[in-house]
């Protein structure tokens, strides 16, 4: 078992990596590096992590290793394995020993073939990007402890929130842009038609609600015309 100085400081890069002041894409890549690196740090038995995410027509492997991306990409073909258990909806889904185990037959035999022996995959709560899961592979076989489980639910619950925090990082972003375009249609209209900013709104909303348009569309129309 991994030191609590060790424990508390992988946790604490985690969380920085997940509020750092970075693109949506760069912070949620950094954030979820941190958790699949603390996974291998932390858990017993654990020598490989990675995050799989299926959604807008096509699925996504958050690790360095090409051999991760090439077993996530064989359970998404197969439609078997402990990943896809755990993104199907599985809270915890383990495996001690992948030779032994007759729930993923096909896949059993090819991840045993490359030297994986067990697993310990997590459910990560991610509706809005699509589903997916928290992997963590041994090479060898091995019993799970209670600890074992315990750390990788939280690492598990770190990784959904990093898909939340981008998520709100994104819609306060959408919304600031929303709010600047109808800030500067506004402007426009009551240059160009010599009224005040009350008026310029009442226009903006009569115009939206005629056409059956959202706000923000409307204002982006007027900008780009006027």
């Amino acid at each position: 078992m991994a030191a609590r100085g060790t424990y508390d400081d992988s946790i604490r890069k985690a969380i920085a990596d997940l509020t750092s002041n970075r693109t949506r894409d760069t912070a949620i890549e950094r954030a979820l590096t941190s958790i699949t690196r603390s996974a291998v740090e932390l858990v017993d038995g654990v020598d490989f992590a990675d995050v799989m995410v299926i959604g807008e027509g096509r699925t996504r492997s958050v690790t360095t290793l090409p051999l991760l991306v090439e077993l996530d990409a064989l359970q998404i073909e197969l439609q078997e394995g402990p990943c896809m258990d755990a993104a199907a909806g599985e809270a915890m889904v383990r495996c001690t020993d992948l030779r032994n185990d007759a729930r993923w037959p096909q896949y059993a035999a090819a991840a045993v073939a490359v030297g994986v022996h067990s697993m310990l995959s997590f459910q990560l709560n991610i509706a809005s990007n699509g589903i997916g899961a928290l992997n963590m592979f041994g090479l060898d076989p091995r019993d799970v402890d209670p600890a074992a489980e315990a750390i990788g639910a939280l690492l598990a619950t770190l990784a959904t929130v990093a898909f939340m925090v981008a998520d709100s990082q994104e819609q306060f972003a959408a919304a600031l842009s929303s709010r600047d375009v109808i800030g500067q249609a506004k402007g426009m209209l009551m240059n160009h038609y010599k009224i005040d900013e009350g008026n310029a709104f009442n226009m903006l909303r009569e115009l939206s609600q005629s056409q059956n348009v959202n706000l923000r569309t409307i204002a982006r129309q007027i900008v780009a015309t006027l």
